[in-house]
């Protein structure tokens, strides 16, 4: 084995993604009409992850989700403002367990109608 073997592994993303601050949280209509809020671990222009601290998988892959409402609180990245913004629609496009954290996670791709909203998340992803 040569040192270009042990090269580190570089992850390929079709977006880059960025961390949110702790308390970040999504509040949504379900496909059945129902609300839920799951806390946001990262967000891009394309998906989010959520992860939930239930013991149970609530959402199983390719159901949607309805009017996202995404509030991020202010941290020090955001010069102390609370960030809110409303996302059309989303896809479960996976889901895990996560055993380190004991939680539930879904990976979700999010659809826009808006620009606005959609400028706003690659703002913010690429001022973190």
């Amino acid at each position: 084995m040569t040192n270009k073997d042990l090269a580190p592994f570089s992850e390929k993303r079709r977006a880059k993604r960025t961390h949110v601050p702790i308390g970040t949280t999504a509040l949504f209509l379900t496909n059945v009409g129902s609300l839920d809020k799951i806390y946001v671990l990262d967000i891009s222009v394309i998906g989010m992850l959520l992860c939930d601290y239930r013991s149970a998988q609530k959402y199983s892959v390719n159901s949607s989700i309805y009017n996202i409402y995404i509030d991020i609180p202010p941290s020090e990245s955001n010069a102390g403002s609370e960030t809110r913004l409303l996302i059309d629609n989303g896809k479960i496009v996976r889901s895990f367990y996560d055993k380190a954290s004991e939680t539930f996670c879904y990976g979700i791709e999010l659809t826009y109608e808006s620009s606005y909203v959609k400028e706003k998340i690659e703002g913010l992803v690429e001022n973190a």
